[in-house]
């Protein structure tokens, strides 16, 4: 965008981009992964988020290395 717009301002969010991955899983699959990345979503600051993703990270990381 910002080649053809180069005065846009494009936000890049985390959590957006991390939700967007379900779409690559099928939908059958979403709840767990949702669940466990609650946290992260609902964390009160910043700082919080970052402390709760490694517990994320590490129980799907984990998992998609067994599949």
């Amino acid at each position: 965008m910002e080649a053809v717009w180069p005065r846009t301002i494009v936000r890049t969010c985390v959590i957006h981009l991390i939700r967007n991955n379900f779409r690559y899983a099928s939908r059958a699959g979403w709840d767990k992964p949702a669940k466990d990345l609650e946290p992260v979503c609902t964390a009160p600051s910043e700082d919080a988020a970052t402390s709760r993703f490694p517990d994320f990270s590490e129980t799907w990381v984990a998992s998609t290395r067994r599949s």
